[in-house]
This record gives C-alpha cells, sequence and structure tokens, in this order.
C-alpha cells in the first residue's frame, strides 16, 4: 500500500499530468523522478542511482516487488554524473538519454524512423520497453538484455 502511494506520487510529476502513464509520445519526456507504470502496474520505468553513486541510469523494475532490482537498464555503459537525465523521443523519432547539457546524447537506441511524429515508447506488461512507429515494433529493450532474463525474451545466436 505505500509502495503504491509513493508510485502515485512519482506518477504525478510526469507532464503532462496523467494516471499511470504507460508511454511518451514525441512532445513528451521523461526526468528524473517521473515514472511510466505498465498498463496492469506490473513494470515501472524511471532514472534510479544505485546507492549514493550520483550516477544515474534507466531502469526498468517490478512494480510490486519491495526490494527494487533493476530488470533492464537502457545506459547501463554510460551513466547520467547528475539528477538532470532526460530520455526523449529525438526529432527522428529514436529513443535518447540526454544529460544535462542536452548536446549529446549519453545513450541511444541508433533508431531513425520515417514518421516521427507517429512514434510512442511503451513499457508493457512483459517488462519490454518497446519503440512503436504507426502501431509497428521498431526497437525493443528486450533485444539488448541486461543480467535478468524476463519470461518472453529470447535467447539465440545471429548466424
Amino acid at each position: 500500500m505505500v509502495y503504491d502511494h509513493c508510485i502515485a506520487h512519482l506518477s504525478a510529476s510526469l507532464s503532462p499530468p496523467l494516471h499511470f502513464l504507460d508511454s511518451i509520445t514525441p512532445n513528451q519526456t521523461i526526468k528524473d523522478g517521473d515514472v511510466l507504470v505498465s498498463s496492469r502496474k506490473l513494470f515501472v520505468l524511471r532514472f534510479f542511482s544505485p546507492g549514493n553513486s550520483g550516477k544515474s541510469y534507466v531502469g526498468v523494475w517490478y512494480n510490486k516487488v519491495p526490494e527494487r532490482t533493476s530488470v533492464w537498464v537502457a545506459n547501463r555503459d554510460n551513466h547520467v554524473n547528475d539528477s538532470f537525465g532526460l530520455l526523449v523521443i529525438d526529432a527522428d523519432g529514436g529513443l535518447v538519454i540526454y544529460g544535462k547539457d542536452r548536446k549529446l546524447p549519453l545513450w541511444s537506441a541508433n533508431v531513425t524512423l520515417s514518421s516521427p511524429k507517429n512514434s510512442v515508447a511503451k513499457l508493457l506488461d512483459t517488462g519490454n520497453f518497446v519503440l512503436f512507429e504507426n502501431g509497428r515494433s521498431l526497437w525493443e529493450g528486450f533485444d539488448y538484455p541486461s543480467n535478468t532474463m524476463l519470461p518472453l525474451m529470447k535467447i539465440g545466436l545471429n548466424r
């Protein structure tokens, strides 16, 4: 109950203020303190800092598990050095994380879309963070797993 209240409080800081956003569009951003919650409230996505490191990452974890353990991290190789991180769908329609200066991306999904205005990045109830263009999946966090396997993730070799 207390944890749900905390998530509700964090959700209130999203722009524009909606109840439990599960996706962002090109005119929305996720900044430190904002949270995405999957439609059935199984997973959350937000910026987090492990311990007192001062390093900030964008991650996904189970919503209702008391001990927060990330199941997927976007920028695991290139952290944000402060609390001014920003996750956006950029002008090309790709997912990008910026630091305070907003000049060079710290992380990118390396996707350029033909119709960037018709893109949406959505946190699914599987824990997968997916970038869609016109309803078609173009990029998935599940294609870049971290050290946790979730149901519906695939492991394979590209020959």
